[in-house]
């Protein structure tokens, strides 16, 4: 399911029945906006073995325009994405196929950091020995929240943009 990426924007209504606005906002939003966007979430998984790509859909409706950024890729990719924006509970992880579940117990040092504080780092085990169980407890992630993340780094961005759209706009109708 899409996530809103960014919804910082409510149209003005007094000018939203003209079609200059709309296909300036709308292009602003499609050749400026949406890549920024989409750049920023292809970085946070730069580094990522199952990494998902990104999209981006422009949506219009009555408190304005809204642009969703979405996984795409594999299921797997998408799945992997998904516990990370969203976290997950705790689980127990059973032996399917072969005899034993083998893992290197350690320091962990993960890929991003919980509440999005950061991302980039090598998801290894640091230190540590060999374990062999027939389960293991995990005790589940926090959420990431990467589109909340992405949409506060860029909220100068997105603003600065926006208004520069609507003075071009403007000047347009005023020019006649």
């Amino acid at each position: 399911m899409p996530m809103v990426a960014v919804r910082f924007h409510r149209g003005r209504r007094k000018f939203s029945q003209y079609a200059v606005v709309k296909r300036e906002m709308t292009t602003t939003h499609n050749n400026v906006i949406k890549p920024k966007f989409i750049k920023a979430f292809d970085e946070i998984v730069s580094n990522w073995k199952n990494r998902p790509g990104f999209a981006g859909r422009l949506m219009q409706n009555v408190d304005g325009l809204k642009l969703y950024v979405f996984p795409t890729g594999s299921a797997k990719a998408k799945q992997i994405w998904k516990w990370n924006v969203e976290g997950t509970p705790a689980h127990d992880i059973p032996v399917k196929t072969a005899p034993w579940l083998q893992f290197k117990a350690g320091s962990y040092l993960p890929k991003t950091g919980p509440g999005g504080k950061w991302f980039g780092g090598p998801g290894k085990t640091v230190g540590g020995t060999f374990v062999r169980t027939l389960l293991v407890k995990h005790p589940g992630t926090d959420p990431r929240n990467w589109p909340t993340v992405v949409a506060k780094k860029n909220k100068a961005f997105y603003s600065r943009t926006v208004e520069n759209a609507w003075k071009r706009a403007m000047r347009k109708i005023n020019a006649g």
